[in-house]
């Protein structure tokens, strides 16, 4: 079973039509193939000869326009990559390290996905205390969202000190949580506009045997 080599993604040929996903050959030009292969972030020796890239770890301007598929407004079975197209998204973190040989040692940290959210939920605690001993009170209202207002000056234990460096992470964590969130919403996008396409295309479909039925009745 051909499974996605990119470290921590589990798709594979047998869930491609349940994720809507794409499974895609490595390139056969030689620099182009090597980053690929670093891009996968794995330990051991990678086929390139079998393996296959699945299509979620690119975006929809990786791939060249089919016209004939946007003209008749239908989705294309199989989407081709531009020449020079790599993987970008939902890649792994890994950091390089040199073994006794001199080779380079690529070693794994984490799957993307929990080293996301851990790093997310590391930064809203550290945040949080940050604020909890400023010079500010602050609540989350109904959205979870922080409500800051200044703290009185009487009640204030850090009076006199500079409080940029704490106001700073606070939104170092939440711009990078916003970023998060940017990405997760245009893969949902993306997939929302494949379905619309793909309902157009039945739509079509039935209205064509429809068409038939009536000339046949007639």
């Amino acid at each position: 079973m051909v499974i996605c080599p990119i470290f921590g993604c589990s798709n594979h040929q047998r869930n491609q039509e349940e994720h809507g996903i794409q499974l895609l050959r490595f390139p056969k030009e030689k620099v182009l193939q090597d980053k690929w292969i670093l891009l996968c972030k794995r330990a051991d020796t990678l086929s390139v000869s079998n393996a296959r890239v699945c299509s979620k770890h690119f975006d929809e301007s990786d791939y060249e326009r089919d016209l004939k598929s946007e003209l008749l407004n239908i989705t294309p079975k199989r989407k081709k990559l531009k020449p020079d197209a790599v993987p970008h998204l939902f890649l792994p973190i890994a950091t390089t390290t040199f073994s006794s040989s001199g080779q380079d040692k690529v070693e794994c940290m984490s799957d993307h996905g929990r080293q996301k959210r851990a790093e997310k939920r590391d930064h809203r605690r550290q945040a949080d205390e940050l604020l909890k001993i400023s010079v500010f009170h602050y609540d989350r209202n109904s959205d979870g969202n922080l409500e800051i207002e200044p703290e009185s000056e009487a009640g204030s234990p850090l009076d006199g000190i500079d409080e940029r460096p704490q106001e700073e992470l606070f939104l170092l964590a939440e711009n990078k949580s916003l970023r998060e969130e940017n990405e997760l919403l245009r893969q949902q996008l993306n997939e929302a506009k494949s379905d619309i396409l793909r309902l157009n295309e039945f739509a079509r479909i039935l209205e064509k045997k429809f068409t038939v039925s009536q000339q046949q009745s007639s």
